[in-house]
C-alpha cells in the first residue's frame, strides 16, 4: 500500500472515531459511548454525556444521561435515569450510581430499584450491587413485589442472582395476594420457585375477606416456620385461633394447635395434622386429621360442625353434618345422627335458588327403635317437607307467584323423639317445627295487577295424632278474585271480591261456598268542630250447600245480608313542652238486618282490637246480624324529643263496650256478642323504653263483677336483666285457660349469665316445664350448664330432668355431654 493510501486509511479512522464518540480503556476497564465525550488527561478522568452507554469486562451495562469515570480511582458515576443491566438480565434503576471497579460494587442513591428476571420489583433508598459475588443487598427499607402484587417488606435484603434467594432478618412483613399479612423474624424467598419460607410466624388473615357472621374474629395463626406458596401456606409447630386478641397478650379462649397447619388458600381450607384443641390453653380434644373452611368461606363442601347429644329416650348420639355445595344457587345439607343404643337417623336439607325461583326440601328417615314396647311402637318414621316460590313474571301482571308446599310425616311423636328443629334451629333454612301434628300441603297462584287481584289455590290437612280417616281435611278448589270498582274524592271507592271454595272434612262432610262482596267505603269527612266521620256498607251474597252445624242441608242455599256502619270520633289534643296528650272518644253505629247461621261453637273473642271493627266474626261467609251502637275511648301520650319531634308513645289506653238492640242467640257466648251489653274490654300499654314495656288486656262481664279475660305481660330490660311475665286468666263463657309463665336473664358480666324460665298451668295446679342455664360467652367460645325440667308425656314422649354441659368452640365445634342427672343416678346405682 502507498504511503498515500495508509494516510487516506487514518484519516477516515479518526472521522469514523471522532463521529461516534467512542472511549476505550484498557481491557480491565470500561468500554463506553456518548453522544461528547471529553477526556481530561491532566486530572485523569473521562466525563460523557447524552445517551450515555458504559459496558464493564464482565458484561453488565450501564446506561445514563451523564457519567464521570475516575482512571485513577477507577470509579464510574453515572446520573439521571441510571439502568444497569446484567448478565442475568437483572436490571436496576436509580438517579444516580457509583461503580467502584476494584471492589467490583456498584452503589445506587436515590429512588433505586431493582427488577428482577423472574417479574420482581424491589424498592429501596439505596442498593448495593456486588457483581463479583453475584449479589444484590440493602442495609435500608426495602419492598419486594411480584406479578401477583404480593409484597415483602424488609429492614434489609441480601438477593443472590445466582441462586435467586432473597434473604432478610429483622422486622419483615409479607402480604400476600389475599391481603393476608405475615410477619417473620427471617425469611428466604426463592424468586424462582416463587416459593418463601420463614421462621418465627405470625399471621393476621385479611378481616375484609371474612364473611359477615365472622366479622367481630380476628383470625390468625403464630408458628416457628412457615413455607408460603401461591396457593398454599405450610405451617410447622404452629396454632390458628379467630378469637379476638385479649388485653395484656392474655392467650385466647381456643386454639387449634398442631405439628403440621396446611392452609390451601385456593380450596379455602385449613387442614391439621396430629392436632389438639385447647381451652384456654388446657389440651381439650386431640384429632390425628381436622380440617375446616377458612374464615372468608360462605359456602363449601365439607363437614359442619358437629354436635353430640343426649336424651332419656334415645340416648347418646353424634350428629356429622356435610355440607354439598352443588353449585352458585343450590346446596345440600346431609346429617346424620348416630346413638349409642337406638337405630341412626338421617336428615337432608336441599335448597335451590334461581333468579325466579326459591326451593327448599326437607326430609328425613330412621329405622324405628331397636326394641318395641306398649309405648315405643315398630316401624320406622320419616318425614318430607317441601316448600317452593316461583315468580312467573307475567308481563301482565305486577304480581304473578305460584307458591307450593308439602309436608309428610308418618308419626306424631317423631319430631320431638329425633329433637327434629330444623326451622327453630340457628341459622335454620329448614322447614319442621318440632312438635307439628297438624301437616299442611297447599298449592297457590298469586295474580296481582294495580287494584285487580286473583289467587287459585288447594290445600289438604293432616291431623298426624288421628289414626283414622278423619285426620284428613280438603279445601279444594279454592279462588279469590276482586277489583276496585269505582273510585272518586266525593263517593269514596266500591270493592268487588268473590271467593269460593269446597271443603271436605270428618270423611263424608262437605261443605261448597261461593261468597260475594261489595264493599262501600266513603272518604272520612272532617267536620269544622274536628269530627271525624267514617262510613262502610258491606253487601254480601252467599250461595251454599253444605253438610254440618248452622247450615241448611237439604239443598243449595242463597243468602244475602249486608251490614251499613257510621263511625263518629273527635281526637282531642293537649301538648306541652314535653309530650302530646291525645284523647279520642268514638261511637259507632252498626246496622246488619237479616238472619244469619248459627255460630254458637264459634271461637272469636271481643277485644279492643276489633272493637270497631264492622265483621268481627273473621268469618267470609257470615256477617253478624243486629243493630248496635259501640262506645269507645283511646287515649295516648307521646314525648317529644328536644327538638320537639315525637319520638314514642309512652302511654296507650283504650276501653269500650257493644251495646245490641236485641240479643243474638247465633252469636257464641264466648264473645258476650250474643247478649244486650257485651264484656267491656280494655287494653292498657305502658313503653318504659323501646325495649321494656307492660301490657294489660282485659274483659269484664256487663254487670261489671267478673274478670272474664285477664292478660298480663311484661318485658323489662335493665340492661343487666331481662325480665319476661306473662299470665293469662280466663272466666266464665270466656274459657278456662289459666297459666303463668316467666323467665329472668341477669348478665353478670359482659360474658357470664344466668337464666331461668318456667310455666304454671293453674287450671291443673301443675307446673309444665322448668328451664335454667348458666353461660359464658365471647367471640368465639360458649360454656352452658343448663337443667331441664319437663312434665309433658304423649305415647313415647315422658317427663324428663335433664342436665347437661356444652361447649362451643365458635364457629367450628360443639360438644354437649350426656345427661349429668342420668350420670349421677348410675353412680347411685353403683354404691
Amino acid at each position: 500500500m502507498s504511503i498515500k493510501n495508509k494516510k487516506i486509511l487514518h484519516y477516515l479512522v479518526l472521522i469514523f472515531l471522532f463521529s461516534t464518540n467512542i472511549f476505550i480503556t484498557h481491557s480491565d476497564e470500561f468500554e463506553m459511548t456518548a453522544s461528547v465525550i471529553n477526556v481530561d488527561k491532566e486530572n485523569e478522568t473521562v466525563q460523557a454525556e447524552g445517551s450515555v452507554v458504559v459496558t464493564d469486562d464482565i458484561g453488565n451495562i450501564i446506561t445514563a444521561d451523564e457519567s464521570k469515570y475516575f482512571k485513577k480511582e477507577e470509579v464510574l458515576e453515572a446520573y439521571g435515569s441510571v439502568v444497569i443491566t446484567d448478565t442475568k438480565n437483572n436490571k436496576i434503576t436509580s438517579d444516580k450510581v457509583m461503580y467502584d471497579q476494584k471492589t467490583g460494587k456498584i452503589y445506587t442513591f436515590d429512588n433505586s430499584k431493582v427488577f428482577l428476571d423472574d417479574g420482581y420489583e424491589v424498592t429501596s433508598d439505596s442498593l448495593i450491587y456486588d457483581t463479583l459475588n453475584d449479589q444484590i443487598s440493602s442495609n435500608e427499607y426495602s419492598n419486594l413485589i411480584d406479578l401477583e402484587d404480593q409484597s415483602l417488606s424488609v429492614e434489609m435484603f441480601q438477593y443472590s442472582t445466582i441462586k435467586k434467594i432473597f434473604a432478610s432478618k429483622g422486622l419483615i412483613e409479607f402480604i400476600d395476594n389475599l391481603k393476608n399479612k405475615h410477619y417473620f423474624d427471617e425469611v428466604y424467598l426463592d424468586t424462582g420457585k416463587k416459593k418463601l419460607t420463614g421462621s418465627r410466624v405470625r399471621v393476621n388473615l385479611n378481616r375484609n375477606n371474612i364473611i359477615e357472621a365472622n366479622k367481630e374474629n380476628h383470625p390468625r395463626f403464630v408458628a416457628n416456620s412457615a413455607v408460603i406458596t401461591t396457593n398454599k401456606s405450610f405451617y410447622k409447630g404452629g396454632a390458628y385461633t379467630l378469637c379476638r386478641k385479649r388485653a395484656n397478650g392474655k392467650c385466647p379462649p381456643w386454639t387449634l394447635q398442631a405439628k403440621k397447619i396446611t392452609h390451601d388458600k385456593k380450596k379455602k381450607t385449613i387442614y391439621y395434622d396430629n392436632s389438639w384443641v385447647k381451652i384456654y390453653d388446657i389440651p381439650v380434644f386431640y384429632f390425628p386429621k381436622f380440617f375446616h373452611p377458612d374464615p372468608s368461606v360462605d359456602r363449601q363442601s365439607g363437614f359442619l360442625r358437629p354436635s353430640f347429644t343426649e336424651s332419656d329416650i334415645m340416648g347418646s348420639g353424634v350428629a356429622l353434618p356435610y355440607f354439598f355445595d352443588l353449585g352458585k344457587n343450590k346446596d345440600l345439607t346431609f346429617t346424620p345422627k348416630f346413638f349409642l343404643e337406638e337405630n341412626p337417623l338421617f336428615l337432608a336439607e336441599y335448597r335451590h335458588v334461581t333468579k325466579n325461583s326459591s326451593t327448599v326440601l326437607d326430609f328425613g328417615y330412621a329405622q324405628g327403635y331397636k326394641s318395641n314396647t306398649s309405648k315405643r311402637t315398630k316401624g320406622s318414621r320419616n318425614h318430607m317437607y317441601l316448600k317452593s316460590d316461583l315468580d312467573l313474571d307475567m308481563s301482565k301482571f305486577d304480581t304473578s307467584d305460584l307458591n307450593l308446599k308439602i309436608q309428610r310425616a308418618n308419626n306424631s311423636t317423631y319430631f320431638t323423639i329425633y329433637d327434629i328443629n330444623t326451622a327453630k334451629d340457628a341459622g335454620a333454612t329448614g322447614l319442621v317445627e318440632m312438635g307439628d301434628t297438624t301437616l299442611e300441603n297447599e298449592i297457590k297462584l298469586n295474580l296481582k295487577k294495580d287494584s285487580f287481584y286473583l289467587t287459585l289455590q288447594g290445600n289438604v290437612y293432616e291431623d298426624i295424632t288421628v289414626s283414622s280417616n278423619t285426620r284428613y281435611e280438603y279445601i279444594l278448589p279454592t279462588f279469590n278474585i276482586g277489583n276496585k270498582l269505582y273510585s272518586s274524592d266525593k263517593v269514596g271507592s266500591f270493592w268487588w271480591d268473590t271467593q269460593s271454595y269446597h271443603r271436605n272434612y270428618s270423611v263424608d262432610q262437605e261443605t261448597s261456598m261461593l261468597i260475594n262482596d261489595i264493599t262501600w267505603n266513603a272518604n272520612q269527612k272532617i267536620s269544622k268542630k274536628g269530627y271525624l266521620t267514617e262510613m262502610e256498607t258491606i253487601i254480601k251474597n252467599v250461595n251454599y250447600d253444605a253438610d254440618g252445624s248452622g247450615y241448611k242441608s237439604d239443598h243449595p242455599n242463597h243468602e244475602i245480608s249486608g251490614v251499613f256502619s257510621l263511625t263518629r270520633s273527635l281526637p282531642l289534643q293537649k301538648e306541652d313542652k314535653l309530650s302530646i296528650n291525645t284523647l279520642t272518644p268514638k261511637i259507632k253505629f252498626r246496622y246488619a238486618p237479616g238472619h244469619m247461621r248459627d255460630l254458637g261453637d264459634n271461637t272469636t273473642t271481643l277485644s279492643a282490637t276489633n272493637l270497631f271493627a264492622t265483621n268481627k266474626l273473621g268469618q267470609s261467609d257470615v256477617i253478624e246480624s243486629g243493630s248496635s251502637i259501640i262506645f269507645g275511648v283511646d287515649f295516648n301520650t307521646a314525648e317529644k324529643s328536644q327538638e320537639k319531634f315525637l319520638i314514642s308513645k309512652k302511654f296507650e289506653a283504650s276501653l269500650g263496650q257493644i251495646y245490641n238492640l236485641e240479643k243474638n242467640p247465633d252469636m257464641s257466648s264466648m264473645s258476650s256478642l250474643n247478649r244486650s251489653m257485651s264484656d267491656t274490654v280494655g287494653n292498657l300499654k305502658y313503653n318504659f323504653n323501646e325495649e321494656s314495656n307492660v301490657n294489660y288486656k282485659f274483659s269484664i262481664d256487663n254487670n261489671m263483677s267478673t274478670l272474664t279475660y285477664n292478660e298480663l305481660s311484661t318485658s323489662l330490660n335493665y340492661g343487666f336483666a331481662t325480665l319476661n311475665v306473662d299470665y293469662l286468666e280466663e272466666e266464665d263463657d270466656r274459657g278456662d285457660t289459666n297459666y303463668m309463665k316467666g323467665g329472668l336473664t341477669v348478665n353478670i358480666t359482659d360474658t357470664n349469665s344466668l337464666s331461668f324460665s318456667t310455666r304454671k298451668n293453674f287450671q291443673t295446679s301443675s307446673t309444665e316445664y322448668h328451664n335454667m342455664y348458666w353461660q359464658y360467652l365471647n367471640d368465639c367460645f360458649r360454656a352452658r350448664l343448663e337443667f331441664n325440667r319437663t312434665f309433658y308425656s304423649d305415647q313415647d314422649v315422658e317427663p324428663s330432668d335433664s342436665l347437661k354441659m356444652t361447649f362451643s368452640i365458635l364457629p367450628y365445634y360443639q360438644y354437649t355431654t350426656g345427661n349429668l342427672s342420668n350420670t349421677g343416678k348410675q353412680l347411685e346405682k353403683l354404691k
